[in-house]
């Protein structure tokens, strides 16, 4: 008998390869949104302010609307909390490190780039509100996941496609329902995402399953997308920063504000210094003035019923109104579009008055003009009768 060499000898391991290696799209990504959130806090001082992620692209339906298309591909890499990044980074992980490693790391930040830009399209149809995050892209790889094992059916095992298809099922109606019970979730991106990411699935073979020849126009088109989508991503974050430079310094130190109190003394709010105060003519409301022609107004009237009566009467008017928090007090929002500028209505109430703050802008405006009032309006403290 020969001797049993492979008895003798321990048998040959694999090369180890690193996390980075292994999926370096994932990881990049994940590094590039822990990155800008870490940066959008230091600039909002512990916390992610209307006028930071309005710097940094948020997502606004006027915007877009105006022709500010990078915002489409700039609220992908935007976070508005640490629990939204945690939720996000941690969703990013799990389902796309799987993803890259079946669909490869090229066709992989095709996925992600393609399915979060369509995904807020839809949300720019649908919700007509601001929003950011990148958890359209991330329900995109979720479709594509999704569909590979039945697009591929007869490449993908009996056993390994119905535990995938129950397990990412099971997780999408999990988080559409959780989202359709929390206020301020943007279901129309998610929605977006999911059927955007099962589209392109459809057509795409994932790497792991491909056992064709290597083809060589094949691979070059797959690359040259690839790059393609990056260098879309870093057009729109160069045109951001532009537009962002007007929107407040690049400093990180707060520009000088000026505190203003209402006239009862119950509550007050903080605009830029260089806002001039006066009284919007013809009437008796305090306003401030900039100098691109934009006007915030604050009115407060005697409250003959609660905020929902307001509600009504804007709607009677066709116009819709948007829940929304001032000073942890329940409040709504109303925004107005005009042929060459645009309002937002604010209305809550403190103690026994009704208080209207209204922005009055230019279109050519807005974009600085709508930041500053969100930062007001976030500024607004209730005071009591002794306050110094």
């Amino acid at each position: 008998m020969p001797p049993d060499y492979y008895q003798q000898r321990p048998p040959s391991t694999p090369p180890q390869s690193s996390v980075v290696q292994d999926i370096p799209a994932t990881v990049g990504l994940l590094a590039v949104l822990v990155a800008i959130f870490v940066v959008m806090m230091y600039q909002g001082h512990g916390q992610i302010t209307n006028a930071v992620a309005y710097r940094w692209g948020v997502s606004d339906p006027q915007l877009i609307h105006d022709g500010q298309w990078q915002l489409l591909v700039t609220s992908i890499f935007l976070h508005g909390s640490i629990m939204h990044i945690a939720m996000n980074g941690l969703s990013l992980y799990w389902f796309g490190a799987s993803i890259e490693r079946i669909f490869g790391s090229r066709k992989f930040l095709i996925l992600f780039m393609a399915t979060g830009i369509l995904a807020n399209i839809v949300s720019f149809v649908h919700l007509k509100e601001p929003s950011l995050g990148a958890s359209g892209a991330i329900f995109g790889l979720v479709g594509a996941g999704l569909i590979f094992p039945i697009r591929w059916r007869s490449l993908v095992n009996e056993r390994a496609r119905r535990s995938i298809l129950t397990q990412l099922t099971i997780i999408t109606v999990l988080n559409l329902a959780i989202d359709s019970s929390i206020p301020g979730i943007d279901n129309w991106a998610h929605i977006g995402g999911l059927a955007a990411g099962a589209v392109i699935g459809f057509f795409i073979l994932p790497e792991a399953l491909d056992g064709r020849p290597l083809n060589k126009n094949r691979e070059t088109m797959t690359t040259a997308l690839a790059i393609f989508f990056v260098l879309v991503a870093v057009a729109a974050g160069i045109i951001q920063y532009r537009v962002g430079k007007n929107i407040g310094s690049g400093s990180m130190q707060p520009a000088p504000t000026v505190e203003y109190r209402s006239p009862h003394r119950n509550w007050s709010f903080r605009l830029p210094a260089t806002w001039q105060a006066g009284v919007l003519p013809g009437t008796n409301e305090s306003a401030w003035r900039n100098a691109d022609g934009a006007v915030i107004t604050v009115k407060e009237v005697k409250a003959d019923g609660s905020l929902a009566s307001f509600q009504q009467a804007f709607a009677s008017r066709g116009l819709t109104t948007r829940p929304v928090t001032v000073a942890n007090l329940p409040a709504f929002n109303v925004t107005v579009n005009h042929k060459t500028s645009r309002q937002i209505i604010t209305v809550f109430n403190s103690s026994s008055n009704t208080v209207i703050v209204m922005l009055i802008s230019p279109i050519n405006a807005y974009n600085a003009s709508v930041a500053t009032y969100n930062t007001a309006l976030a500024s607004i403290r209730l005071l009591h009768p002794n306050s110094p």
